[in-house]
């Protein structure tokens, strides 16, 4: 699928000539992180742990998973997994792939998800089988059914009739050989995002690698953020802060971070304690959106460099004021 943005050529100018885009995508700094310290624990959720070696492994692993099963580059995969290793893993796997990403909440059920699947044209989605008690493949086997174009579901933390396992076909598939890479630009969309849509349906926002790294870059500048720190993400990362706060921990070489929402109650990570711990929920930062200016006509503000390419649904007139408000 082919995206047109409405990014303006002397803007993209002016914010690299600023350093605010840095012309990477998302491997890229996670093969940097490998590289300086491959055995330092990234992310942990209540099942496992894992390191930046491992990490990029198993990101490569999904990568070759994906491309057997038919998914191709420009297919939009929709991501709709809870705070669990495997939403990274799944994530980065889909750059190398040429694929876009579009992540949802997990508390969306059939309504939103019907709609969000035909207007992003997803051919594929990717679950979890279970989670707090509620049927995602059940769910799948009726969306498919509405939406026929989503010819592939992909479900994780088990099996299922008529669905690919993402656990076993990670484990079997080796890593994606160079050959067979995508390496996609970074001004390429590369990831959707929708809306609550809590006045209506969700509205669909397209961001490159620029326009998001470019916002982790300045919050992690901003919080003062350092491979000292510890994230402790308690939203979900189908939103955009929560996946936000999971981007600063690899920007800023992360150490641990124990990101997931739902360890029992009163259980702590044994290695939090020896690094200064944060909460997922960051001051404003310096990279407001430019909907929260004046007029648009001051989006050419550098704050406004890590704002969105394009919504492909207009503002309504109600929340167009509010904006302006």
């Amino acid at each position: 699928m082919q995206f047109a943005t409405v990014l303006k050529p002397e803007l993209a100018a002016r914010y690299r000539a600023g350093g605010l885009w840095l012309n990477k995508n998302f491997f890229d700094v996670i093969d940097e992180r490998d590289r300086a310290h491959p055995d330092r624990e990234v992310f942990a959720d209540g099942t496992r742990r894992i390191t930046y070696g491992a990490l990029k492994r198993e990101i490569e692993q999904c990568a070759e998973f994906f491309r057997n099963i038919g998914i191709e580059r420009g297919d939009v995969v929709t991501v709709q997994l809870p705070n669990r290793i495997a939403f990274p893993v799944v994530f980065f796997a889909l750059e190398l792939i040429g694929a876009v990403a579009n992540k949802v909440n997990p508390d969306f059920r059939a309504r939103e998800l019907e709609y969000i699947l035909k207007f992003s044209g997803s051919r594929a989605y990717v679950c979890p089988r279970e989670f707090k008690g509620f049927d995602y493949v059940a769910m799948a086997k009726a969306l498919r059914s509405a939406v026929p174009a989503v010819t592939h579901v992909v479900v994780a933390d088990g099996s299922a009739e008529g669905a690919f396992d993402l656990d076993a076909g990670i484990a079997k598939s080796p890593p994606i050989s160079a050959a067979d890479r995508v390496k996609m630009s970074p001004d390429e969309v590369f990831r959707m995002a929708f809306t609550s849509g809590t006045t209506g349906d969700p509205k669909c926002v397209l961001h490159s690698f620029n326009t998001t790294l470019c916002t982790v870059k300045l919050l992690n500048e901003d919080m003062l953020v350092t491979d000292r720190d510890v994230m402790l993400i308690y939203l979900p990362v189908g939103l955009n802060w929560g996946y936000i706060c999971l981007m600063q921990t690899i920007m800023a070489g992360g150490g641990v971070r124990c990101c997931w929402s739902d360890f029992p109650r009163g259980r702590r990570s044994k290695r939090s304690s020896a690094r200064r711990s944060r909460s997922s929920r960051p001051r404003p930062p310096r990279s407001s959106p430019c909907s929260t200016t004046p007029s648009w006509k001051d989006s050419t503000s550098p704050r406004c460099a890590s704002s969105l390419l394009a919504e492909r649904r207009p503002q309504s007139r109600r929340s167009a004021n509010s904006a302006n408000a």
